[in-house]
Formats: C-alpha cells, sequence, structure tokens
C-alpha cells in the first residue's frame, strides 16, 4: 500500500508540474517612468508646473527636472506627479525629465519673461581710457562681439581702435593705434582704423571690422589686414578693386562668406574669404520686394542669418525689416511703412530707424530701434515687443520701464540670452538681463 501510494503522489507532483510549466507565468508592471502632460505649458520664473504621469517614484533625491537645460526646483513628488517651480531664464525649450539617470523629453514650454534688469557695465564718460568696468572711457561706441573666452570686442568709432573688455570687466585697446587713418600691421598696435562702424567674428574667434570704405581682418592674435575695399564708391571685384560707401553692418554665413550693409548703395554685398566682391542683393533706393536682383532696399544697416540660412536685414531708411531666404527671395518681415513705436503683430509693428539686429540660437530676433532709443524683440511665433527703453533719451539703469538709452548703435548677444547694447551718446555698454 505504501509502495502504491508513494506511486500515486509522485504521479500527482508530475501532472502539477507539468500542468504548472504549461501556464503563462505573470506579465511584470511596467515601471519605465512616463510623461503624460504638464500644465500649465507657459508661464514666467517661479510659477508653478505640474508634471503628470507614472511610475516615477518617490525619492525626491533620484529626480531631476530642466527648463530648457536650466535645472528647476522639486517642490514635491508622488508617483504619479511631479510638482516643480520654473526657474529664471528658462526661455522656450523641450521640458527634460531625469529619473535614475535614464532621460524623458516632454513637452515644449513657453517661457514668459517677467523681469528685466538693465545695468552699466563700463564706461560712462566720453574719453580714452582704459580702466576696469566703469572707470573705461569711450567715445562713441557703435558695436561689439562676444568671442569663445567671453572676452567682449567693442567698436570704439571716435577713438578709430577696437577696444577689449575680459570676463571680469578690464577694458584695454587691442587693435589700433588711435588717430584716424588706414594702415595694417601683423601684431595690431601700429594698424589705423578711420571711423570703423561694426564688427563680427567667426568661428576661429577673427574679427571683421566695417571700417568705412573698408573690411579689416583681425586675427586671435591681433594682426590687422585688409580684406577688401579701397576708396568710397561702387565697384565690385577683388580686394582693393572693390569700392564701398560707409558700411555700417556685417554678419558671417556658415561657410565663412561676409556680408556688409552698404548702406548708401542701397546693397548688400557678399565677400569670399579671398576677397571677391560681389553684390549679393539691392539695386536701387526704394522699397521693392522680389528676387535679389530686382529688389530695393532704403539704407540697410545691419543683417544677421537665421539657423535656416534665412538673412534678415533692417532696411533703416523703410523702418522695416527685411528677410532674404536662401533662394533669393526677399520679402517684408515685420515693420509697417513710415517711422513709430508700436508693438503688436509683425504687419502692425513700427519702428523708427531699426539698426542693428541680433538673431539666438532659438530665432528670436533682437532688433536695436535707434531712434526710439529701444531694444526690440521679435519672438519666432512673430510678436514683436518692447524689452527695455523708451522714446524720450536717458541714461538710467533699471527695469525694462524705467531703464533709458541715448541713441544707441549696436548690440550683441552673450550666453543665457544676454544682451550687451553699445549705448553711443552715453559712451557706455550696458547690459540687459531677462528673467
Amino acid at each position: 500500500m505504501k509502495t502504491l501510494f508513494k506511486l500515486m503522489m509522485l504521479a500527482c507532483i508530475v501532472i502539477f508540474t507539468a500542468c504548472s510549466s504549461n501556464d503563462e507565468a505573470p506579465v511584470p508592471e511596467n515601471k519605465n517612468p512616463n510623461i503624460a502632460s504638464i500644465s500649465p505649458t507657459e508661464g514666467p520664473m517661479l510659477s508653478t508646473v505640474v508634471i503628470s504621469g507614472e511610475n516615477f517614484g518617490t525619492d525626491v533625491s533620484k529626480v531631476e527636472v530642466y527648463f530648457d537645460d536650466i535645472e528647476s526646483v522639486v517642490q514635491s513628488l508622488t508617483d504619479s506627479e511631479i510638482v516643480v517651480t520654473v526657474p529664471s531664464k528658462a526661455y522656450n525649450g523641450e521640458l527634460k525629465l531625469v529619473i535614475n539617470n535614464e532621460e524623458l523629453q516632454g513637452p515644449t514650454f513657453n517661457y514668459i519673461i517677467s523681469d528685466v534688469e538693465v545695468t552699466t557695465i563700463a564706461g560712462g564718460s566720453q574719453g580714452y581710457l582704459d580702466a576696469i568696468g566703469t572707470n573705461a572711457e569711450f567715445n562713441e561706441l557703435s558695436d561689439g562681439v562676444i568671442d569663445s573666452q567671453g572676452n567682449l570686442f567693442v567698436v570704439d568709432k571716435n577713438n578709430h581702435v577696437i577696444r577689449k573688455m575680459t570676463p571680469d570687466g578690464n577694458v584695454d585697446t587691442f587693435a589700433g593705434a588711435g588717430g584716424s587713418g588706414y594702415s595694417d600691421d601683423p601684431n595690431g598696435g601700429e594698424a589705423l582704423f578711420d571711423t570703423p562702424y561694426s564688427i563680427a567674428i567667426d568661428a576661429q574667434d577673427n574679427l571683421y571690422v566695417c571700417d568705412n570704405f573698408k573690411v579689416r581682418k583681425i586675427t586671435p592674435l591681433g594682426a590687422v589686414t585688409t580684406l577688401a575695399g579701397s576708396t568710397e564708391g561702387f565697384q565690385n571685384g577683388t580686394g582693393s578693386e572693390a569700392k564701398f560707401k560707409r558700411l555700417t553692418g556685417i554678419s558671417i554665413d556658415a561657410i565663412g562668406n561676409v556680408y556688409v550693409a552698404d548702406p548708401h548703395n542701397s546693397k548688400i554685398r557678399k565677400i569670399t574669404q579671398e576677397g571677391v566682391v560681389t553684390t549679393f542683393a539691392g539695386t536701387t533706393e526704394g522699397d521693392v520686394d522680389g528676387d535679389i536682383s530686382v529688389a530695393q532696399f532704403n539704407k540697410p544697416t545691419d543683417m544677421c542669418f537665421d539657423s535656416n540660412g534665412n538673412l534678415f536685414v533692417t532696411d533703416e531708411g523703410n523702418d522695416k525689416i527685411k528677410k532674404i531666404t536662401p533662394n533669393g527671395i526677399v520679402s517684408t518681415y515685420a515693420g509697417n511703412a513710415g517711422e513709430g513705436f508700436l508693438d503688436g503683430s509683425l504687419e502692425a509693428a513700427k519702428f523708427n530707424h531699426p539698426y542693428d539686429i541680433e538673431i539666438s540660437v532659438d530665432d528670436t530676433i533682437f532688433i536695436q530701434d535707434y531712434l526710439n532709443n529701444s531694444i526690440r524683440k521679435i519672438t519666432p511665433n512673430g510678436q514683436i515687443t518692447t524689452i527695455a527703453g523708451a522714446i524720450e533719451t536717458g541714461n538710467q539703469d533699471g527695469d525694462s520701464n524705467s531703464a533709458r538709452f541715448f541713441n544707441p548703435w549696436g548690440i550683441t548677444l552673450g550666453p543665457d540670452y544676454t544682451i550687451y547694447v553699445f549705448d553711443t551718446n552715453n559712451n557706455s555698454i550696458r547690459k540687459v538681463v531677462e528673467r
């Protein structure tokens, strides 16, 4: 009997085991984190955003949230909800979530500027003095650029030199001996400029300067040469064969071609690295859109490329911003004919002699609106706002409403959307920070 019982028990075990092996194992629950939505999808700094989803966990130390690569503060956390505070200068971009070193891309968050701060960081008195910060003296600054090391190079127009301001605020003379003239120099110190106006920088930190009727090149070591130009006039050609009339704006494309605004010839000119000058766009003075071979400008003063290769031009005499596509079509991008001061849509907005233009990495356009004494902005969705300044002239730091400028000619963009304004008649460099 015991043997029979054991055989029966063994059979049951075999049958049970076989049945168990044929059953499907339970599917494990998916524990990968997932973002379902964020709310709201726009807001200013310090506003609260709720991120909804699943499998976030409950350990705050393992969760990081970034707005446009700027880390935010996590206020609370559950497995399905993260509450965060929008950091300053988040700007527009995709939300990023990092949980246990796993990165997730979330929806786009639109940052709303809620505060602007304008400060004077250098200069303030007319003269010519190398010094630190506001102890330095300039004589009608007109433009500037920032190199890969964070140095700010500025055009000190009426001192006929290029000045350099280091990140710690020290201002000295980078190129030019002072006094007007035209002279190249392999070391830069004995070079002469004649009322230089604007400046651009390439990927190798070479500087290009619109020097009245010529385009000068300055290497990172300070060697000054002439790329193109000779005497006043209009002529295409190579090097000194070419002629310009009082160049005011300059930009460089992705492959190193130099574009200059030749306002008194009503044209945009193109210069290769070999110094070959051609007419890129414009015919006679006027206001005509169309192909670059027939388009007309009225004193174009500056230009800048966006990420798609479109060239945006400040058409100062027409109080408009023009756009030139990569296939050579000119159109009016912003501005209603006739000077004025009005924010709003691209079609309705008004400018008063817009001079300088810069474009950020997200294709936000910044404009120096000269006779409105203000900094204007065009968002990628086509809305025009005033960042700082007003029609009346002045010399005052403060927020967007209280800050005042005096006919500034140039601007450039630094890290984190910092705007540097070359406040010409106040002989100072102003810093504008949006928060």
